[in-house]
């Protein structure tokens, strides 16, 4: 094998290892929305977790003033 050869197949070598790496850089990418998107619901989830308990509690309330023991 000649010089010009080593040289061909070790470019060939770096695009494969720059493809690889733009593949990841995909990856990582589309994982950073799902993230951003999984925080989002989490923060809806929470938010109406807090609703359900404020109005469980309301009712409670409630309920224990008709029925006079408070």
């Amino acid at each position: 094998m000649n010089r010009d050869d080593e040289i061909l197949i070790a470019l060939g070598r770096m695009e494969g290892q720059l493809l690889q790496l733009q593949k990841l850089s995909e990856e990582i990418h589309k994982l950073s929305e799902r993230v951003r998107k999984l925080e989002i619901l989490h923060g809806w989830l929470k938010g109406a977790w807090t609703i359900v308990a404020f109005a469980w509690a309301y009712l409670c309330r409630q309920t224990l003033k008709l029925t006079n023991i408070f």
